[in-house]
């Protein structure tokens, strides 16, 4: 049985749609720094041989899935949305 790609009712709520305004038309867009959407954290792969042998894939580099997964996390915890969104 696959997944459906439609997000259930508990992932819409998290991400509701963004509305019009009254008149019908969308508010034109701000400009904002990158530094909105963005943050930097420094893992230890390196030095931490059992974070290491988490991320590692089969040819011995870092699995991408696993990493970006990883920064979600992060960013949620942070209080950073998917786009910058403060959560």
């Amino acid at each position: 049985m696959s997944k459906s790609s439609h997000p259930d009712s508990a992932e819409q709520a998290r991400h509701p749609r963004p509305t019009l305004a009254p008149d019908g038309v969308n508010p034109p867009l701000t400009e904002r720094p990158p530094s909105v959407s963005s943050f930097e954290e420094t893992l230890p792969f390196r030095t931490d041989a059992e974070l290491r042998e988490r991320y590692l894939n089969f040819f011995g580099g870092l699995q991408l899935g696993k990493l970006l997964r990883l920064g979600a996390e992060l960013r949620r915890a942070k209080g950073v949305g998917p786009l910058g969104e403060s959560t």
